[in-house]
């Protein structure tokens, strides 16, 4: 019979308690040291100040101290054992510490942590083969299940038995015969290591399990791609596609891939939008399965169906940015009414875009907003960081802009601050001369202007309609036709200013029937100035 304790000890240890109950370690761990003066082999008091060692004050030597006396007074106490073996896992004696778990083990069989810290001391000591021999225990004890099965793999993977390796998946896999996924592990395993056989039969298995789930058809798709049979590869992947078991993220990965690869095999672009459509009928409430539609679309310039896109992405999730800029770029392009609502819906999302300012200028500008159009892009431009190049393109634009409210000297000035950022830009280049020749200002600037860009971007109509007009202004009018000519030849889309600049440069050298002919034209295709009919009806200019 144990001898009763001495109550001045009771007292303090009860009060080392309270302490420690608080959260008070420091007087807790004083109230323990000082029962020990009434019972200096009490393992009680030992393991308590082990366990702030350990634990609190990280004093792992302290804390050995202690556990050995506890276990010096109780080696069956499978507490005290297992805080030892802990203690020996700090310490790096590995080879101690799964004996010490072997022995909490034993002392106490329902503790199966025991043997996973008994394994997990095993591997730490390189024990690999022991270790798989407790895992064997655990499985014996509680069955087959897929986190034991996972680690006894990975030790044979790394004892470099991939045959054990290969059987501890097929054990999970039989163990659970509705779980097809477990067979799609094996079947990958095995293509990994180079048995084509066995991961096919692996496969066949899948499929018997759960013929319709989606990522079995996908693990398929996957075996016939990397055994070169793309058809069946192929079809298998539709089916995975038609389903809701592989993920829109799956998909999205997968279409990327089709992506890049159609970029160089364009082949497989009718494939791509198939799984694309697929894709879209499946997830018609997800952003992204539009969003990569309209990623298609625009990169093979069907600019209409990739707006629509966009927009029904959108619809769904206005948070991305990068959708916002390509919408209103593609609104842009396409000459669309709801730019300037869509760009103002945009900045109230993102009023730190730059770019977004930038296209809702441009849709002001189209409806002749001139002032909007110029506020918007004074705006962008100071929120423009290390991008000289879109800078630039904001000077560019407020040129335009400030041209069309005739506040010419700011329209010069920030044509210059553009061709400072970039003195080769051919489009600040000819923008700038164009407004100085409409203006008949500066013109011997406007010449040289237009001269070095269309030195640097030669045959451009645009370019080369700018230099003529400078040249016609400056009263150059034999120089000018050659250029005008030029300009229409290399035109492959009628533009009724072209054609009308033709006209007035024809007037000039004496060709009036040949000017008005042009006049015709350009008043027919529309984009001709306001004289345009005065012009044909007179036949002469003002």
């Amino acid at each position: 019979m144990r001898p009763q304790l001495d109550t001045r000890f009771q007292e303090k240890f009860f009060e080392a308690q309270k302490f420690k109950a608080k959260g008070e370690v420091e007087k807790a761990y004083k109230s323990f040291q000082e029962c020990l003066q009434f019972e200096p082999n009490e393992p009680s008091v030992h393991y308590e100040l082990a366990r702030i060692d350990k634990y609190i004050l990280l004093n792992t030597t302290s804390a050995q101290s202690h556990i050995k006396k506890c276990i010096e007074a109780n080696p069956k106490n499978p507490w005290y054992q297992r805080l030892q073996a802990e203690l020996y896992m700090d310490l790096g004696k590995y080879d101690l510490a799964a004996k010490a778990f072997q022995i909490v083990y034993e002392l106490n069989p329902d503790d199966q942590n025991a043997l996973y810290d008994q394994a997990n001391a095993h591997v730490a000591a390189g024990q690999l083969e022991k270790a798989a021999e407790v895992y064997d225990t655990i499985e014996k004890n509680s069955g087959v299940y897929e986190e034991l099965s996972f680690q006894k793999h990975q030790i044979y993977m790394e004892l470099d038995d991939k045959e054990k390796a290969a059987k501890e998946l097929e054990k999970l896999a039989e163990a659970n015969p509705s779980e097809a996924r477990y067979w799609g592990l094996v079947a990958q395993f095995y293509q990994t290591i180079g048995e084509k056989e066995k991961s096919k039969l692996a496969l066949d298995k899948m499929v018997i399990a759960d013929p319709n789930n989606g990522q079995v058809h996908y693990q398929l798709s996957e075996y016939y791609a990397a055994a070169g049979d793309d058809k069946k590869s192929f079809d298998e992947l539709k089916k995975a596609f038609q389903t809701t078991d592989v993920t829109i993220d799956q998909k999205i990965a997968v279409l990327m891939r089709f992506y890049q690869a159609s970029e160089l095999n364009a082949s497989l672009i009718p494939e791509a939008y198939e799984l694309i459509e697929i894709t879209v009928a499946v997830h018609p409430k997800e952003a992204k399965a539009h969003s990569i539609q309209g990623d298609f679309y625009y990169r093979d310039r069907n600019d209409e169906k990739a707006l629509a896109a966009f927009k029904k992405a959108i619809s769904l999730d206005e948070t991305k940015l990068l959708l916002w800029e390509q919408t209103l770029s593609l609104e842009m392009e396409l000459d669309k009414s709801e730019l300037i609502k869509d760009g103002e819906r945009a900045l109230e999302l993102f009023p730190n875009s730059p770019l977004l300012y930038l296209y809702t200028g441009f849709g002001y500008e189209r409806e002749l907003q001139y002032e909007s159009a110029i506020e918007k892009w004074n705006m962008g431009k100071e929120l423009v960081i290390d991008n000289p190049a879109l800078l630039a393109q904001f000077y560019t634009s407020l040129g335009a802009g400030y041209h069309k409210v005739k506040n010419y000297t700011k329209s010069d000035e920030v044509f210059e601050k553009a061709l400072i950022i970039n003195p080769i830009d051919p489009l600040v280049l000819n923008n700038y001369a164009y407004y100085l020749s409409v203006r008949k200002t500066k013109l011997e600037k406007a010449i040289q202007l237009s001269k070095q860009a269309n030195d640097i971007q030669p045959n451009v109509p645009t370019f080369q309609d700018t230099y003529a007009w400078a040249l016609f202004q400056s009263g150059r009018f034999d120089e000018a036709l050659i250029w005008i000519e030029r300009a229409v030849g290399n035109d492959t889309k009628p533009n009724g200013e072209l054609l009308e600049h033709y006209g007035d440069i024809l007037y000039k050298t004496g060709r009036t029937k040949e000017a008005v002919e042009q006049w015709k034209k350009a008043a027919s295709i529309g984009g001709a100035s306001e004289k345009i009919n005065t012009k044909i009806s007179t036949q002469k200019i003002d």
